[in-house]
């Protein structure tokens, strides 16, 4: 008989499905020693307790960002009650970041921290040999509670060897409701957009980001791996657009160029668009012609993170590895290429002036034409990052960040600046003028499409996004 294993993702408003819980599902399938049955329970698409009630899993397994770690802790708690006998076992950023703070809330067995393939797949297979009274201390890199008392095991090495582990199992996920959606500048517009991650690790260690928590060194994947992934992608699932969520995909141009030939000697580059993140640092005047081979083999755009206007703010956020000269120089190789540009901006950064902020707003303004698109984000400290230790020093966030969410949860839906050097209204008044602006970067027809698409799929919430828009527009008018 097989064992029920159910992977959760709490509920969590975006357009990507949770890949990392099917590259657990897919590495159990090849890996582990038993027979399984195994679901995925997403939150974006279901309601996750009647799925649980349906299945009747004895085990569970939860995939958690901090923003998802409250709804985790709810069901985690709900099973403990209810179904008693199920073994639960955490895993992603958030328990990574704080394994203690997160078991003494919820009714966790284990949490695994780090890359969580390996530890899931052994995790398992010791509980089904042997029941609850498995030696856990012989499997590396987790946390449990043993007699009221918090144990780490020894770290576990990273997977060197990306390629030894299988595709995601996207059968597992509603790819369905993941490619209807309908997007605008970040990952293309359109629909039918497929995400896909073949790198792990960025060799980078910008303060407010939390990808060194999970992944320590940067590693990638061969480029026959991506090009058959990528195949799976059109024929099975008749993805029109990829969206390659790496951190670094640029870093490795030998890659990208072989990446590149395969799409083009394939004939795939003629069936599929695709976009990928880039570091402004990484891009050099030689790389016009790698880019304009990466617009040959099917690249529409680059995704790169400015963040500041501000060289004082830049390298701190960045740790002096960027500067407002580099990402100038990456936005002209970019345009001349022939690639469109595509730029994030972070207001409201610890330590920031209303000036700084002006000077992210003058940066846009002075390089509106060559940026294609751009979107505009409050600086949010995240558990584990440095810029959350600051900002909790500072006594701007709790140290617990459990308490952080029940104190915004109070503050009446008012948006949370994580600063305290910067004028509130200014924050807000600049996010407002340059989304507005960022946005009127979309052609009209796009946007009329994203209405009706969106409408159809989902009434409520599209008319929730306009109503939220207009509603900056009257409360902050002024700015110019």
């Amino acid at each position: 008989m097989k064992t029920k294993i159910c992977l959760v993702n709490p509920k969590l408003e975006g357009p990507y499905p949770p890949l990392g819980l099917a590259y657990i599902a897919s590495y159990l399938r090849k890996y582990g020693k038993y027979s399984y049955n195994i679901i995925i329970v997403d939150g974006n698409c279901e309601n996750i307790y009647k799925a649980i009630e349906t299945f009747k899993p004895q085990i569970v397994g939860f995939r958690a960002l901090s923003n998802q770690i409250k709804d985790a802790l709810l069901i985690s708690n709900w099973l403990k009650e209810k179904y008693s006998d199920v073994f639960q076992i955490i895993g992603g950023i958030h328990v990574s970041s704080d394994p203690i703070g997160t078991l003494s809330r919820g009714d966790f067995d284990i949490a695994a921290l780090g890359e969580g393939e390996q530890t899931f797949c052994e995790i398992v297979d010791n509980y089904l040999a042997n029941g609850t009274t498995f030696d856990k201390n012989k499997i590396k890199g987790i946390v449990y509670i043993k007699n009221k008392k918090f144990i780490s095991t020894a770290p576990r090495t990273e997977i060197k060897n990306l390629d030894s582990i299988p595709y995601p199992a996207r059968d597992l996920l509603n790819m369905k409701h993941y490619l209807s959606h309908y997007l605008l500048i970040r990952g293309l517009i359109g629909n039918r957009i497929a995400t896909l991650h073949t790198s792990r690790g960025c060799p980078f260690r910008c303060i407010f980001c939390s990808s060194n928590i999970i992944f320590k060194t940067a590693r990638y994947t061969s480029a026959d791996y991506v090009i058959t992934e990528i195949k799976e992608l059109v024929e099975k699932y008749n993805a029109k657009s990829l969206f390659f969520t790496d951190d670094t995909f640029i870093m490795n141009k030998k890659r990208v160029r072989e990446i590149c030939n395969a799409l083009i000697e394939t004939k795939l580059s003629d069936k599929i668009k695709w976009e990928v993140q880039g570091r402004t640092e990484l891009v050099e005047d030689k790389d016009i012609e790698l880019f304009r081979l990466m617009k040959r083999a099917g690249c529409v755009q680059i995704d790169y993170g400015f963040e500041s206007g501000s060289n004082r703010v830049l390298s701190m956020l960045k740790k002096a590895s960027a500067n407002i000269s580099q990402n100038i120089k990456a936005i002209q190789v970019t345009k001349k290429s022939g690639l469109h540009v595509v730029g994030t901006f972070m207001l409201g950064t610890i330590d920031e002036s209303d000036d700084e902020i002006e000077e992210t707003k003058q940066f846009i303004l002075n390089n509106i034409n060559e940026i294609d698109f751009f979107q505009v984000f409050i600086t949010t400290p995240f558990p584990g990052t440095e810029l959350y230790d600051i900002c909790q020093k500072r006594g701007i966030v709790e140290k617990n960040y459990i308490d952080q969410i029940e104190k915004e949860t109070l503050n009446n839906d008012e948006v949370f600046i994580y600063s305290d050097t910067v004028s509130r209204r200014k924050v807000l008044e600049t996010l407002s003028f340059l989304n507005r602006l960022g946005l009127n970067k979309v052609k009209n027809r796009y946007k009329l499409s994203w209405f009706i698409h969106n409408f159809i799929r989902s009434p409520r919430s599209t008319i929730g996004i306009i109503k939220n828009y207009l509603g900056e527009r009257i409360q902050y008018p002024k700015i110019n």
